[in-house]
């Protein structure tokens, strides 16, 4: 009997399980914004009791244009994911969930649009599939299903969605990864 209850486990076992607020044990995350290029965009990030709020506004002056809130280095194998679950609420303008196999900027990554909530928390499960491949802003056509996966993923994070001037607050309970 205990065999197959931990046979069960492993079937069901999350890749990675983040569950954030002032008790967590999430990884560190940290704001990157388009001023490491010049931009002018603002964005703030703090710990709630049961979640990690970002906010600020996204400026499109002096070639600006996303804010985002970011975990430090990971090493995730997603090879056998299928979906990703997130409980956020968010308003001022869409976001995306992203993940990054690299650290360079230039390099393609991963997204999901996540949409405005009008602040009223929302559960969503995404299949890990649906993931499409972006570079330097720009959609490339590939899906996650043409990622390098014997590379691990090493970055997780949210980025604003849209090119346009706005604030925003975007709060994120839990995100799993299964």
């Amino acid at each position: 009997m205990s065999t197959l209850v931990v046979l069960l486990a492993l079937l069901h076992s999350d890749i990675l399980s983040i569950n954030f607020g002032t008790s967590s044990e999430s990884p560190e995350w940290v704001v990157i914004n388009d001023g490491v290029m010049g931009g002018l965009s603002s964005g703030e990030m703090s710990i709630q009791d049961n979640s990690i709020k970002f906010s600020g506004t996204v400026s499109l002056a002096n070639r600006g244009g996303f804010a985002s809130v970011r975990s430090r280095q990971l090493f995730l194998d997603l090879t056998e994911a299928e979906e990703v679950e997130i409980r956020y609420k968010l308003s001022g303008m869409n976001f995306a969930i992203v993940m990054n196999q690299y650290s360079r900027f230039y390099f393609p990554n991963y997204k999901y649009p996540i949409l405005e909530t009008n602040n009223e928390w929302a559960t969503i499960t995404i299949p890990i599939n649906e993931f499409k491949e972006n570079q330097v802003g720009n959609y490339t056509g590939r899906s996650f299903e043409n990622a390098n996966k014997k590379r691990p993923f090493i970055q997780i994070g949210f980025i604003s969605d849209e090119k346009k001037a706005h604030a925003f607050e975007l709060e994120v309970d839990y995100l799993i990864i299964r």
